[in-house]
């Protein structure tokens, strides 16, 4: 074997190590002869199939957990939103009231503003809602709120 027949695999696996260095991972070397320069091609080969399997296995599990994630984020918001709102109205609840209401007091007193506060009583709502049944209870909460 000469100089040259030995040189030309070294060099084919120096370029495809610099191949896989540089991210391309399709790359398959031929196997030429039963000696140690074809074990280590057939080794390089293998290397740069379990690479890029382990890519593809990481690409498809960074997938799996973008679509959990998005999954998890609108979870989240469904549940600050049942946090802060009354199930039945779907009105704003008294937590909600209480983190609106100590933010606008900070605004109030950064800008130097006053902050004013509505309380509304409706008269004789407990036998509205024992007359006509609580949906209609709720229904009139609704309207109500909707004026203000």
């Amino acid at each position: 074997m000469g100089a040259r027949e030995l040189m030309r695999p070294i060099l084919l696996l120096s370029e495809g190590a610099k191949r896989v260095a540089g991210g391309d991972l399709d790359i398959y070397l031929p196997v030429r002869g039963n000696d140690e320069i074809a074990d280590l091609t057939r080794a390089f080969n293998d290397m740069a199939q379990r690479i890029r399997e382990g890519r593809e296995s990481l690409e498809s599990a960074r997938d799996e957990l973008a679509h959990v994630n998005a999954g998890l984020r609108d979870a989240n918001r469904a549940l600050e939103t049942l946090a802060i709102t009354d199930g039945l109205t779907s009105l704003f609840n008294r937590r909600h009231f209480q983190d609106s209401f100590e933010t606008e007091i900070r605004r109030a007193e950064q800008q130097g503003r006053v902050l004013s506060l509505l309380i509304i009583d409706i008269d004789h709502f407990k036998q509205y809602n024992d007359r006509f049944g609580h949906p209609e209870g709720d229904a009139a909460l609704r309207r109500v709120a909707a004026q203000v």
